[in-house]
């Protein structure tokens, strides 16, 4: 697919288009044949079929050329008593495969009650022109001014540069290139994250709840050297 015009390209075109919706939909089938909680459910199906309705199921949400033509989701499985665990499985599954399946190299991440500034987008090409240092794990769009512990003010004792590095992640707005985000994934799904939380983080940050990404990011920059680049603005 090529270059597309993102303040006129339709919610289609900004996840890629065809190509993006058949790469998720190749990634579900592999993750659901493989899933032990639910892979016995597939045994029997035609993979062409069961991908073509999942392929037109997600063209059909996001505005592409295709019509769904199958039952809608109630009918089309009742009577499969299918349980919690069943169906919580059934979400990771479509979730790893949108998240593996992007089609973009970078991509950026802004909270919904954020009012950026208007030179975001110069800032944004002017990082993201060159691939990475292998040090870096992300991007901040904001200026880290204020200690994520007790909230003082904080500035970096360097004065003559543009940025801070630093060992916390961001969480207000945040740019990374697809290969940072897939080297934290990787690190995720190997390592005991479990344990080097207890074993790495500063207290207040291991006192985060489990579902904090922000605090899995920030252990998995201890753990391997890397740092977010927040801009001085």
């Amino acid at each position: 697919m090529g270059e597309v015009n993102m303040t006129e390209a339709s919610l289609f075109e900004r996840i890629g288009g065809a190509d993006a919706v058949d790469r998720i939909v190749d990634d579900i089938w592999i993750n659901h044949t493989s899933n032990p909680k639910i892979k016995n459910r597939y045994q029997k199906s035609d993979p062409d079929a069961v991908k073509q309705k999942v392929r037109e199921f997600i063209h059909a949400g996001f505005g592409g050329p295709l019509e769904y033509t199958g039952q809608d989701m109630l009918t089309a499985h009742t009577g499969m008593n299918i349980n919690d665990e069943e169906f919580v499985a059934v979400c990771d599954d479509v979730l790893a495969a949108c998240d593996s399946g992007s089609a973009y190299s970078k991509f950026c991440v802004l909270e919904e009650d954020l009012v950026v500034s208007p030179a975001i987008g110069e800032f944004i090409e002017a990082i993201t022109m060159k691939p990475p240092p292998v040090f870096l794990a992300g991007y901040g769009l904001y200026s880290y001014e204020r200690s994520e512990k007790d909230k003082l003010p904080f500035r970096q004792a360097i004065k003559d540069n543009n940025f801070d590095l630093i060992q916390i992640a961001c969480s207000w707005g945040q740019l990374w290139f697809s290969e940072q985000w897939k080297d934290f994934r990787l690190w995720l799904e190997t390592s005991d994250v479990e344990l080097k939380c207890k074993e790495l983080l500063p207290s207040y940050i291991a006192s985060w709840p489990e579902s904090s990404w922000k605090k899995l990011f920030t252990c998995y920059m201890i753990d391997t050297g890397k740092y977010f680049l927040y801009p001085k603005w």
